[in-house]
């Protein structure tokens, strides 16, 4: 069974919806989006090494039964560890990870612009083969009703049989234009579905 082509999602009528929708889904721009995180965590990774370690330690201990030892000891110590002279190597790797941090949004912005650009040209796309499936329908409805009124005429004898077979052949074009048609709505309608991040429905 034939879904009904004139069902319309909220998608094919909202420009801004769907290329908000495709922002969110599409894959390739999550995948951009999240290697734009990744950069940015090694980028505060290779800030943070800059930053001495500081260890603390506490212990406690009582010696009962052993006389040569105090009964109760306690130590703590304190350890940093920090290279100070490092000749610029920390600034040189948090400076080469904040140019990947940039690569990476400027890879998130032009895989956004891509995806916006291919929304708006399947939306253009769409809506023409929405618009030519409606005047394919009407003008296979008009022959219809020519050919009907083309029949009724040979049948009171008003018409030629030639007559009524030229409308026969004009209505068969219109119904293969109609179909061909058809076909490229729904080849329309599924890339548009495919560019916008929804499941193709097969």
């Amino acid at each position: 069974m034939v879904e009904e082509v004139n069902a319309v999602s909220p998608l094919e009528v909202d420009l801004k919806a769907a290329q908000a929708h495709a922002l969110e889904s599409r894959p390739d721009v999550r995948e951009a989006r999240l290697k734009l995180e990744q950069a940015d965590l090694d980028r505060r990774i290779a800030k943070a090494d800059r930053i001495p370690d500081v260890s603390l330690a506490v212990s406690y201990t009582s010696n009962f039964n052993i006389d040569v030892l105090p009964t109760n000891l306690a130590t703590a110590g304190v350890q940093v560890t920090w290279e100070p002279f490092d000749w610029g190597r920390r600034k040189q790797a948090v400076a080469a990870k904040t140019a990947t941090v940039e690569r990476g949004g400027l890879s998130v912005r032009d895989s956004e612009d891509k995806t916006i650009v291919e929304i708006n040209s399947r939306f253009r796309t769409l809506s023409e083969k929405r618009a030519l499936l409606n005047v394919a329908q009407l003008a296979q409805s008009s022959l219809r009703e020519k050919l009907r009124v083309k029949t009724n005429q040979f049948q009171l004898q008003a018409v030629l049989l030639p007559d009524v077979m030229q409308v026969r052949t004009e209505l068969a074009d219109a119904d293969d234009r109609f179909q061909q048609t058809l076909l490229e709505f729904w080849i329309a309608k599924a890339d548009y579905e495919l560019a916008v991040g929804e499941e193709v429905r097969r």
